[in-house]
């Protein structure tokens, strides 16, 4: 990755890596595959970004935060899928 070494762009690069971490858990890929392929496109799609930046180019706030948003709604999402596989179905 080539870009401009500013604090939106080290957190973006840290964010898409978080992300794809994050996409390929297990209770992920197990319980939601089509929430996995969406997410691995988008992945590409902001890795495809990153690199095709100038480098002089920044990711804006609103960017940031985005991602942001999306990258703790996924760990959220996630944690939710290990909790109820802890506590399992009962009578079904």
């Amino acid at each position: 990755m080539r870009f401009k070494n500013t604090k939106n762009n080290v957190e973006v690069s840290n964010l898409i890596f978080e992300y794809l971490r994050l996409n390929n858990t297990d209770e992920l890929m197990e319980h939601d595959p089509e929430l996995f392929d969406w997410n691995h496109w988008d992945i590409i799609g902001y890795q495809e970004s990153f690199d095709e930046m100038d480098e002089e180019e920044e990711w804006t706030d609103k960017e940031v935060a985005h991602l942001r948003g999306r990258v703790k709604a996924m760990k959220t999402y996630i944690e939710g899928l290990r909790k109820l596989n802890e506590f399992y179905h009962v009578y079904s």
